[in-house]
């Protein structure tokens, strides 16, 4: 504030010889009033706009603080597709540090080839390189072939949207639509990366994922039997008052009884003597 205060001071004691200095006449230049001086100096100080180009929170009050993606992956020639990478290429590409320390940024889309939802968001996910003009790094995993590179970043299911800025995860897509509107405003929140309107999206999509919608015979019918066997446990008493049922299982018991004394062992002589 005291700095504030001198610097005013000091600009109204010279302003007059600082905007008409001698020699230049009255017609010449313009003479602003001290409260135009002052007006411009506070601006100057203390401006009313937030600017895109100071990325410091604390000049944020609106929140509108957003990384800022200043370079790409170096030397990457997949910058206008999809890379399909495993555990040990996205763990080198992480590592990577920018020699200048300026920042990159990359976007990673954990997929499941059997989940209808990965399968959902695949094709907007494939057109997003093209939207943004290869201002940023997109990357498609399998989540279901590396458990552990998922425990590590936190990846409980699929599909899951992740942003690094650095090598380092900051931001997560969720409660977004799984669709192309979705996954631009989780871009547009987060980082100062502008789309470019008018991308065709091709046929030849690197990540293709082929959903078989039709039900698993085999899981359907695991669930009827555990199902039946629920059923039976909670009308065990009701069924077993029936008079065929009892007869049924007496009978079922009698042929254990006897199939084990058929299956068990001979008694040796000593045994009997004691």
């Amino acid at each position: 504030m005291f700095f504030i205060a001198v610097t005013m001071l000091f600009a109204f004691a010279f302003c007059d010889e600082v905007i008409l200095p001698d020699g230049i006449a009255w017609g010449s230049c313009r003479h602003y009033s001290e409260r135009e001086l002052f007006f411009h100096l506070l601006d100057l100080i203390c401006p009313l706009d937030y600017e895109d180009k100071c990325d410091d929170p604390i000049f944020d009050p609106f929140g509108q603080f957003k990384y800022r993606c200043q370079v790409v992956y170096p030397h990457d020639e997949m910058l206008f597709t999809v890379e399909t990478v495993n555990a040990s290429t996205l763990l080198r590409m992480l590592q990577h540090t920018d020699t200048y320390k300026r920042t990159w940024c990359m976007i990673t889309l954990f997929y499941s080839p059997t989940c209808p939802f990965s399968a959902r968001i695949a094709p907007y996910f494939n057109a997003l390189p093209g939207v943004y003009n290869g201002k940023i790094k997109f990357v498609a995993f399998d989540a279901t072939e590396f458990t552990k590179l998922n425990s590590r970043y936190g990846v409980s299911g699929t599909p899951t949207v992740m942003l690094w800025v650095s090598g380092a995860a900051v931001a997560r897509m969720e409660d977004r639509k799984l669709n192309d509107e979705g996954l631009m405003s989780f871009v547009y929140d987060w980082t100062d990366v502008q789309p470019v309107f008018g991308a065709v999206r091709t046929a030849e999509d690197p990540l293709h994922i082929d959903y078989d919608d039709r039900p698993d015979v085999f899981y359907l019918s695991l669930s009827l039997l555990v199902a039946y066997a629920v059923v039976v446990y909670c009308m065990r008493d009701r069924i077993c008052e029936n008079a065929r049922v009892r007869a049924a299982l007496t009978w079922i018991s009698a042929k254990i009884d006897a199939f084990g004394d058929y299956m068990a062992p001979p008694v040796r002589p000593e045994q009997r003597q004691r």
